[in-house]
């Protein structure tokens, strides 16, 4: 049995899990064009930006995807989730940066768990559950990650 990563001596899920994370929230609330792909991340923020400002948002859509989901795994309502997402974004006044300190906080806090990974028994993913365990796999890390955005009013798709 796979005892864990570090056991493996594997490259740092941090680094993985970090770009995952990055591209899925940038592909998820601003869709990357080619236009922009040769571009830095900043480039391709601001390109995206205007993209999504150029269409019609329908503004009870986006307030829609600020709200915990239904199924209970996106808890951006908690009040631990709310203070958290608070503190790691204080003082930032751009989404882009809020959206990557989220990530940093999450990919550097949250521990992969690979055993869980390796043997299919994640246990409870939920944002709240992934927050209190200090650890998840994918799925966990997504629910984290998507319940810190919404709390600070970022709508995304988790």
């Amino acid at each position: 049995m796979i005892k864990s990563r570090k056991s493996l001596n594997l490259i740092p899920a941090r680094t993985v899990i970090f770009m995952i994370l990055l591209f899925a929230v940038m592909v998820t609330v601003f869709p990357v064009r080619e236009a922009a792909a040769a571009a830095s991340s900043e480039e391709i923020y601001r390109h995206n930006l205007n993209i999504c400002h150029a269409q019609d948002a329908n503004p009870e859509t986006l307030a829609f995807y600020t709200l915990p989901s239904r199924n209970g795994m996106i808890n951006s309502g908690d009040r631990e989730i709310i203070d958290l997402a608070n503190a790691i974004t204080a003082g930032m006044t751009n989404d882009y940066d809020r959206i990557k300190a989220v990530c940093d906080w999450t990919a550097e806090n949250i521990y992969y768990d690979m055993d869980a990974y390796y043997s299919g028994d994640y246990g409870d993913m939920s944002s709240v559950s992934v927050l209190k365990n200090k650890r998840g796999v994918c799925d966990g890390y997504t629910h984290l990650t998507v319940a810190l955005l919404r709390a600070i009013g970022i709508p995304i798709i988790g």
